[in-house]
């Protein structure tokens, strides 16, 4: 009767005090125990306690009196990573758990691989060590839509040149350094300045060799001779004495140089009497904005002019000021407000990238604009979790993909209709099997011919069931894809969708309306 008698108790104690979770962190490359390895049992409700604990010698832990409830079990390990950095962090990697009041959740496994190192120099031209370097391990990802390289790590060299960049995922990275003397450094002028350069000595990361790091790995002999970096100046005229514009001031903005580069935009910036000069420039392509007012009207002026740097100063370049573009308008809704007017901001981005010019909407739903330089932009209307833009007129005539083009207009009066009747897309996403594909990625890709594509852009993950849910969904054209294995953010690159857009199912979210999709999993292999 003893056995059955402490069965008993240790069943009302667990009752009493909770539940408890049970399990084994391991290597993921030969699943051997790993010891001493931190448990972190994460509520994810905000009035749920956390819990901590440490692995035993033979990878073992263990949890008791859990407040019943869903969690999140995530493990660590110094030199130990849980999942590649373009990589989500789903269900698969980080379990979600339900504790229940008297229950064990036993036999939970938690995977974690070993990381890896890259070691070099950093060198100058004739082979001298170049210490206070900047080294940065970058892998590729995908960004906006784009491939691009992104930053994983990075260290500064030492006293020796010597660098080492450690926790990396085992892939492909690609590694890059540079050193910048004279930026903000009192009586540095004229010590040298180096490139970004990829190993072994590229400019560019298309020219850039690749590194490997293996799985608890250190790859060594990484050595990077940094080109040195030649600077110039750029000086032009104003408006002299006999204008009565005051200054208020500029904005000098590069907008190519060689990809990646990395350069600080620190420059020095002057203004003279009748001139303005830019030091310490690189080879690039760079555009100039300056401001002015009239005293005797208050008028705003500005002027703007795109300079090629190429290997040599450049001199006299003229600014011509012209009035501002002035841009007002007024915000109406489409069906029953969701908000209230003045609650919503207007706002101009760059298409280049990069915010512009906002203001807030008045209670009458007026706006007006100011700074608004002779450019393209995106409009938006914020909060984009509570309206969308039905329609965007300017002097009447709707804009195409909602781009505002000022290069040579001299601006106008936009009328810009909202509405708040989303709609709904929810579903389910089966393997090749017909199972509930569980910690799967969906993704609805709008019209990527809009300029403001990102903003309609949504997605989600599935849950226990294979079942996911997406609210705020504005009308439209989109393509629901559900991916296993897609990297972050790759869905939105076209090239990387391509192969897989037969498998892709198109739908059209009408106002205020919910969709029902049923998704086979995609396995895309990269």
């Amino acid at each position: 009767m003893k056995p059955i008698l402490s069965i008993l108790l240790l069943a009302a104690g667990l009752h009493a005090q909770g539940g408890a979770v049970d399990g084994k962190v391991v290597s993921a490359i030969d699943a051997s125990p790993l010891r001493k390895a931190t448990v972190l049992l994460r509520a994810t409700a905000a009035d749920r306690e956390n819990y901590l604990t440490r692995t035993d010698s033979d990878g073992r832990f263990s949890i008791a009196g859990v407040a019943p409830g869903n969690y999140e079990c995530v493990a660590s390990r110094a030199g130990f990573g849980a999942a590649a950095p373009d990589r989500f962090a789903t269900a698969a990697i980080v379990p979600r758990i339900a504790v229940r009041n008297g229950r064990r959740v036993a036999d939970v496994v938690l995977r974690l691989t070993p990381l890896g190192a890259i070691a070099g120099r950093v060198l100058d031209a004739d082979g001298y060590p170049v210490s206070s370097a900047s080294v940065t391990a970058l892998h590729y990802g995908y960004q906006q839509g784009r491939k691009v390289p992104l930053t994983t790590q990075f260290v500064q060299s030492d006293d020796r040149g010597e660098y080492r960049l450690f926790d990396l995922f085992p892939g492909t990275y690609f590694v890059r350094a540079n050193k910048l003397a004279s930026r903000g450094l009192p009586g540095a002028r004229g010590l040298p300045d180096f490139w970004a350069t990829y190993y072994p000595a590229a400019l560019e990361a298309a020219q850039a060799t690749a590194v490997e790091v293996t799985a608890g790995g250190e790859t060594r002999s990484i050595d990077i001779r940094l080109q040195t970096l030649k600077v110039f100046s750029i000086r032009g005229k104003r408006p002299g004495n006999e204008s009565p514009l005051r200054m208020n001031g500029f904005d000098f903005t590069a907008l190519k140089r060689p990809a990646d580069s990395a350069f600080s935009d620190s420059y020095s910036v002057s203004l003279g009497n009748g001139t303005w000069l830019v030091q310490d420039v690189p080879p690039g392509s760079y555009v100039m904005r300056m401001t002015a007012t009239d005293p005797s009207s208050g008028a705003h002026q500005m002027a703007q002019a795109l300079v090629d740097v190429i290997d040599a100063d450049v001199d006299g370049v003229e600014l011509t000021f012209t009035p501002e573009p002035e841009i007002s308008g007024a915000v109406t809704f489409a069906g029953t407000p969701a908000v209230a007017l003045d609650r919503l901001r207007v706002a101009l981005m760059h298409v280049e990238g990069g915010q512009g010019p906002s203001a807030q909407v008045k209670a009458d739903g007026t706006f007006q604009l100011g700074s608004v330089y002779p450019m393209v932009y995106r409009i938006a209307v914020e909060p984009a979790d509570k309206v969308y833009p039905k329609s965007i007129k300017l002097g009447g005539r709707e804009l195409s993909g909602r781009l505002l083009d000022l290069t040579g207009a001299s601006g106008g009066a936009l009328s810009i209709v909202v509405a708040s009747d989303f709609g709904m897309v929810q579903g389910k996403v089966t393997d090749a099997d017909g199972n509930p594909a569980v910690a799967h990625n969906v993704t609805l890709i709008p019209d990527q011919s809009k300029a403001d594509w990102e903003r309609w852009y949504k997605e989600t993950f599935t849950d226990t069931e294979g079942r996911f849910a997406m609210r705020g969904v504005a009308p439209g054209e989109y393509t629901a894809f559900a991916w296993q294995d897609a990297p972050r953010g790759a869905a939105q690159n076209a090239e990387f969708r391509r192969p897989f857009e037969p498998l892709g199912q198109p739908i059209t979210v009408d106002p205020g309306s919910g969709q029902t999709l049923e998704l086979k999993a995609i396995m895309s292999g990269k």
